[in-house]
């Protein structure tokens, strides 16, 4: 949470304002059967996948409520695995995927 604060006060201190924020980032464990996934594993990627989109909005949303004129975007982008899983597509990134959409 703290690299993410310091991320976007560097942003504000360099550019004065964030205008738009394009969450991207995302991960998967490595192939193999997902039952053989440790719980760390697991947690890993809903820390990346999820965690992260999740703080990046709530900073951009503040720094983007406090600048005037107030506003800007958020575009939260998901893998298509969340939404079309078949048996070559990662358990994790389809179900840590699918929020993307609704958080936007």
């Amino acid at each position: 949470a703290a690299s993410v604060q310091d991320l976007f006060a560097a942003a504000v201190a360099q550019f004065g304002r964030v205008d738009l924020l394009f969450n991207n980032a995302g991960m998967s464990n490595p192939p193999g059967p997902f039952e053989a996934w440790t719980s760390a594993q697991w947690q890993g990627v809903v820390d990346v996948n999820l965690t992260g989109m999740f703080l990046c909005i709530q900073q951009a949303f503040r720094s983007m409520k406090a600048h005037s004129p107030r506003g800007g975007r958020i575009i939260n982008n998901g893998s298509i695995s969340a939404s079309q899983l078949d048996e070559q597509s990662a358990v994790d990134r389809s179900l840590s995927s699918g929020p993307a959409p609704a958080a936007t």
